[in-house]
């Protein structure tokens, strides 16, 4: 597997770094805060990178041919108060584990209560509020599981503080929660169903349905929220979508080549919402205006193949 973060500079992405494991099978790949490290974890298991310097982190998490070694969803945190990063990782179990990554020697302490997590299947996605967590605040994050769980926990800065559930619900049924996003200003979470076009709107106190609409596209498998714009962008099955976030609307359709293979294409904004990177199976990303829909450029994956998951992080 080669991750391959680009700069964008005078409106064309260069290569920047390029990053090989043996892992492979990877489903999901994030940034730290400032882009200091990145992390892709799947069906082998967990590797990290510093991106300065290219070297491994040693991870957290090594690989064992069972469910709770196989890892398809993480995030990270960075706490200012202590300038330390946090790596969250959910397996095919249920299980959410936490990691801080040491400022010193650069690997991650196993400090934090190991795992934790009220479902018993897989993990789908894990979504935080803010990745940069202010002074004398607690980070806030969610998680969705494979039974339509959704739960939502605060994270204080010091390991030695306890993680607190704010709420657990369970959807409806006929919602799998696919992906979740949480709005960071008003704590609300939003749920995208991967079947059956429902968007679903959740109360930061409770977990209360605050509204349900069922005018999105029949498959949403990767989703990624501009709040500033009100608007979101997912993979729909055979093409990516630009939708209003309010009522559910196409937009913009951001026409690519048919898939080759049905996995899931992942999407992201980029540059403060101007552009929309996007997955393929065809060897590249693309990069997408998110105002005209045109392609701006593809970003070539040297090894060819399936480059599914992206990530996408702002670096000055």
């Amino acid at each position: 597997m080669w991750s391959i973060p680009w700069l964008f500079s005078r409106r064309r992405y260069r290569l920047f770094r390029q990053f090989t494991t043996t892992r492979d099978a990877v489903v999901m790949v994030r940034f730290s805060a400032f882009g200091d490290f990145l992390c892709a974890c799947g069906y082998n298991g967990v590797a990290c990178w510093d991106v300065a310097t290219s070297r491994p982190v040693s991870a957290p998490l090594g690989y064992a041919p069972k469910p709770s070694h196989v890892y398809p969803a993480c995030a990270w945190l960075y706490f200012e108060e202590t300038s330390r990063h946090l790596l969250l990782l959910g397996n095919m179990k249920g299980r959410i584990s936490a990691w801080d990554l040491s400022k010193h020697d650069t690997t991650f302490e196993h400090s934090r209560r190991n795992s934790w997590s009220t479902s018993e299947t897989q993990t789908l996605f894990i979504a935080v509020a803010q990745t940069k967590v202010a002074a004398n605040e607690v980070g806030r994050v969610a998680a969705a599981f494979g039974d339509g769980a959704v739960c939502v926990w605060t994270f204080p800065s010091l390991a030695s503080h306890d993680i607190q559930m704010v709420w657990q619900i369970s959807l409806d049924g006929a919602i799998i929660p696919k992906s979740i996003s949480i709005n960071p200003r008003s704590q609300e979470v939003y749920v995208f169903s991967a079947t059956g076009g429902a968007v679903t709107l959740l109360t930061p106190q409770s977990g209360d349905v605050r509204w349900t609409r069922a005018s999105g596209p029949e498959v949403m498998s990767s989703v990624d929220v501009d709040y500033i714009n009100s608007r979101f962008t997912c993979w729909s099955g055979d093409h990516f979508e630009l939708r209003d976030l309010q009522n559910i609307t196409c937009i913009r359709i951001l026409k690519t080549e048919p898939p080759i293979v049905h996995f899931p294409k992942h999407v992201a904004f980029g540059e403060g919402g101007s552009v929309i990177v996007a997955g393929s199976d065809r060897g590249k990303a693309i990069v997408y205006s998110s105002q005209s829909g045109k392609v701006l450029q593809n970003l070539p994956n040297p090894s060819g193949g399936l480059v599914q998951p992206i990530a996408v992080s702002f670096v000055q």
